[in-house]
């Protein structure tokens, strides 16, 4: 099922843009063709069903841009 679709500027530091071209090149290794928008979707569904304490563990390994 497909969602609508928006734009959304998120901004990215250069090493996570790098993790998600490394990610996309071992997947594209695995034979598995995938939009950068993908891996970025996948990591919020994990995300999404983490509980209280490892979010905020999680958050916390996540430095603030700027």
């Amino acid at each position: 099922m497909r969602g609508r679709r928006y734009a959304d500027g998120i901004e990215n530091a250069k090493v996570e843009y790098a993790a998600l071209t490394a990610l996309k090149k071992r997947l594209a290794d695995l034979g598995v063709k995938v939009k950068k928008s993908e891996i970025v979707r996948a990591g919020l569904a994990l995300v999404a069903v983490l509980d209280d304490e490892n979010l905020q563990a999680l958050r916390a390994k996540v430095p603030p841009l700027g």
